[in-house]
């Protein structure tokens, strides 16, 4: 239902403009002439309250009036302490809940794509999610994240906004829970790099009491064989010399090498039986150590197994929640992904408050995609009217302006754009001019008009 015409008295610098409007309707003119003056009272129509700032200097009120194909006629009249809000059916009888028909008619009316191309990322992300349609309930949140992550299901339904914040919420516990499993591996790691290299089933606590005794044994031996060899040397030094007291004469000069022999003898036989002993203790001994080592590794061991066993627990544990998030975050995805294949703009995607296009981020997508995508967005709440107002288009130069008009024409919708130019104000609809004129009719007539076109 295309906007047909409309007019307005008193607005501003303009006395009176009435315009048949076609596909493409342009205000041109130098600053200050009334542009963004008219558009301002095109969207006034639709707007709650009034502003009495539209009423032109020395006029007692301002008025803007709107026909629709198919003969409805809407207008607003605004004085400066109040308006009036009304609507015409096709026979001329009155309209009953006007605002209610306007809201029906135009909720792309205030949808300006120029600005939403150039606006700020946060102002044209707000922008998407006011236009897009969408919202996820709460049991399809819940179904998509399950009993692991309940905790960040809402109460209620949510946008793509919500929706992106409770997948980042997702993303970020999942972080934890992986930075988590790397430590526990690395602990894991050194745990087992510190246990005995072939350790074994040994009771070494056992082993160190066996070796102990043998040690004790030997050194008995040992002592026995000194006190008995020491007792011999005594026996045998006492009968040579009673010997020697009865031959002291004749052989004294004998038993005296033989007694130095038999020293000598004691000597070599105890340090030959010695040498063999203290050879067993030292390698009892060394033994013994080995074992005491090897009875604290174990006690060591023991307590690292335990603890390496319980790390390895708590790494599975840690594996399979992070295998749950990722999961979660999947069936978010699929989620967002079967939503946004309804919408009439393929390739859309929201992350992190961002805009891509099939991929691409908002900020490296060409100007025909992004025009394009303006008007795909506007499409998605478009209203019965299929009006649109670009207060911006003096921003772009002639290749992108001629971009969105191509874009406005595919998609089947209205444009008025206000551009710049050196002159006076002037008014084209496809082609046609539409003259301002320099004093308004007294009384405007609520009644659809005679159309007048200036070639």
């Amino acid at each position: 239902m295309p906007l047909t015409a409309f007019e307005i008295w008193n607005v501003k610098e303009v006395p009176h403009l009435r315009v048949e409007t076609g596909v493409i309707t342009t205000l041109t003119g130098e600053n200050g002439v009334g542009k963004s003056t008219i558009l301002d009272a095109l969207i006034d129509v639709f707007r709650g309250g009034s502003d009495p700032g539209l009423i032109r200097n020395g006029a007692e009120y301002c008025k803007t009036r709107l026909e629709v194909l198919g003969g409805e006629v809407y207008e607003k009249t605004i004085w400066p302490t109040k308006y009036e809000l009304k609507g015409f059916n096709p026979d001329g009888s009155k309209m009953e809940a006007v605002k209610t028909h306007l809201d029906a008619l135009a909720k792309s009316l205030q949808y300006d794509p120029i600005k939403f191309i150039y606006a700020k990322a946060q102002e044209r992300f707000d922008i998407v999610l006011e236009q897009l349609p969408i919202k996820f309930s709460r049991e399809e949140i819940a179904e998509a994240v399950g009993d692991v992550a309940s905790d960040d299901v809402p109460d209620g339904p949510v946008d793509l906004a919500a929706l992106d914040k409770i997948r980042k919420a997702v993303y970020n516990r999942r972080k934890d829970v992986n930075v988590a499993h790397r430590d526990m591996e690395g602990t894991i790691r050194k745990l087992a790099e510190s246990l005995p290299e072939g350790d074994d089933e040994t009771d070494w606590s056992q082993r160190v009491a066996q070796l102990r005794a043998e040690v004790d044994s030997k050194r008995g031996i040992l002592g026995e064989a000194r006190a008995q060899l020491a007792q011999q040397a005594e026996q045998a030094k006492a009968a040579a010399r009673k010997q020697a007291d009865e031959e002291i004469n004749t052989i004294r000069q004998r038993l005296e090498k033989e007694i130095a022999d038999l020293e000598d003898e004691k000597n070599r036989v105890y340090s030959e039986g010695a040498a063999d002993t203290r050879a067993e203790i030292e390698d009892l001994t060394g033994q013994l150590g080995a074992a005491e080592e090897r009875a604290k590794a174990t006690a060591r061991s023991q307590g690292a197994k335990e603890n390496l066993e319980n790390f390895r627990q708590q790494a599975r544990q840690k594996y399979l929640q992070s295998e749950k998030l990722s999961g979660i975050l999947d069936s978010i995805d699929a989620l967002k992904e079967s939503k946004l294949q309804d919408l009439p703009i393929p390739g859309l995607d929201i992350k992190d408050g961002e805009i891509y296009l099939s991929g691409v981020h908002w900020d490296h997508v060409e100007d025909s995609a992004r025009f394009l995508f303006a008007i795909q967005l506007s499409a998605c709440r478009p209203g019965e009217l299929g009006f649109m107002i670009a207060d911006r288009a003096e921003a772009l130069d002639e290749n992108r302006w001629q971009g969105l008009q191509d874009a406005i024409r595919n998609a089947g919708l209205q444009l008025a754009a206000a551009r710049r130019e050196e002159g006076p104000l002037q008014v084209q609809s496809d082609g046609t001019l539409f003259p301002v004129d320099k004093t308004a009719p007294d009384e405007p007539e609520s009644r659809p008009r005679r159309r007048r076109r200036t070639k």
